[in-house]
């Protein structure tokens, strides 16, 4: 005698989300599996001929064998259609933008070594000035550099005096 529950051997159709009518046909090849049932009384259940519930036995054995077969896990890659001139578009943007990102980084090396290349140069003259009529002389304080003097840095600006040598 066996121990636990009985099994369900056709009782599990009942369970499944389909129409009536499919499922009393699958009920009927799972009875004639298991061997309760002659394949003749399912035919006659049916109103089937017995070529007709041969074909759907093996096409309902057929999708449960597909439906046991190993899928690849997560969603469908989406396929982007892209036009053909735009990949070399962007990679020439990707190119320059790569190229702004190298001399932003020299920008913010040269402001943090030597800030004072990185001034706003005195007008000549001293016309609208701060600086007007003040000595040439640098005050004791050192103007530190910050992240505006880099975004506003178009070069240096580097003023070349001689040392009385010939040039």
């Amino acid at each position: 005698m066996r121990v636990g529950r009985p099994p369900f051997k056709s009782g599990h159709v009942d369970g499944l989300e389909g129409p009536g009518r499919e499922k009393e046909r699958l009920r009927a090849i799972l009875r004639t599996l298991s061997g309760d049932i002659p394949v003749a009384e399912a035919c006659e259940e049916l109103s089937l001929s017995r070529t007709h519930f041969n074909d759907l036995r093996t096409r309902a054995l057929q999708s449960a064998l597909d439906g046991l077969i190993p899928q690849v896990s997560g969603r469908k890659r989406k396929v982007l259609e892209v036009e053909p001139g735009e990949v070399e578009r962007l990679r020439h943007e990707n190119l320059y933008l790569r190229d702004e990102l190298d001399i932003a980084r020299v920008r913010t090396e040269l402001a943090l070594v030597m800030p004072h290349v990185l001034r706003e140069p005195v007008s000549p003259g001293g016309k609208g000035s701060a600086r007007a009529g003040k000595s040439s002389r640098r005050s004791g304080k050192r103007r530190s550099s910050t992240t505006r003097d880099c975004a506003s840095w178009r070069g240096p600006r580097v003023r070349v005096r001689s040392r009385g040598g010939a040039d």
